[in-house]
């Protein structure tokens, strides 16, 4: 069975914290659900998935971070559509130029392309229904704030808060996110397939989730 990383998360261990710059919006609990698996069964993910994911935003380019993992970096636009997308090389096994075996590596490709959805805009306008008065400001100076997800996923003072970016507000996002294995260029990945006793229907393949997500309280 194939062993890769699903859901941008490639890179979601043993990584160096890395600090990140722009809007915190949160942390996310998402709830995936897979809705097609065309390299079934050499590729089995979870189903259902469930996982937890940091946001921040720094103008059009959105960061997502799975906790103690890298981040990976897409855009966003100010109605809150996003696409994040990354690559990676897995090597099957090394080429053997003496018996005459050429080599096989998978390129995984994951993209995630989804809109995030509060009362506030995503530009740092405030909707009717997140206007902030003066004595509400005046409020939240005196208050402490305890919000913001740092790079470590440790929890510590940040603009969480910030009554002028909204995100006081749930924030929640639904998205695709479409995983492909695709053989490397100069790859000889045939023996991965079922007829020559592999596990996989057919190179190139691919699989899709569906995303829920709401902000964490």
């Amino acid at each position: 069975m194939w062993a890769g990383g699903v859901i941008l998360s490639a890179f979601a261990a043993g990584c160096r914290p890395v600090p990140l710059t722009g809007e915190d919006l949160g942390l996310f609990v998402v709830d995936g659900v897979l809705v097609e698996n065309g390299c079934a069964p050499g590729l089995s993910p979870r189903n259902p998935l469930q996982f937890r994911v940091a946001l921040r935003r720094d103008r059009g380019t959105l960061t997502w971070r799975v906790p103690d993992g890298a981040p990976a970096f897409g855009t966003v636009a100010s109605d809150g559509a996003f696409r994040l997308r990354t690559e990676t090389v897995v090597p099957a096994w090394p080429a053997d130029p003496a018996a005459m075996v050429r080599g096989c590596s998978l390129q995984q490709v994951e993209t995630v392309e989804g809109r995030l959805s509060s009362e506030t805009l995503l530009d740092g306008g405030l909707s009717d229904a997140a206007i902030v008065h003066d004595a509400d400001v005046e409020d939240a100076a005196g208050a402490s704030d305890d919000g913001g997800f740092e790079a470590d996923g440790a929890v510590a003072p940040s603009d969480a808060g910030r009554a002028d970016a909204g995100v006081d507000r749930p924030f929640s996002f639904q998205a695709s996110s479409r995983i492909e294995l695709v053989p490397v260029l100069g790859s000889d990945c045939s023996a991965l397939l079922l007829v020559q006793g592999g596990s996989f229907p057919t190179l190139p393949c691919t699989a899709r989730y569906e995303l829920t997500a709401h902000r964490q309280e």
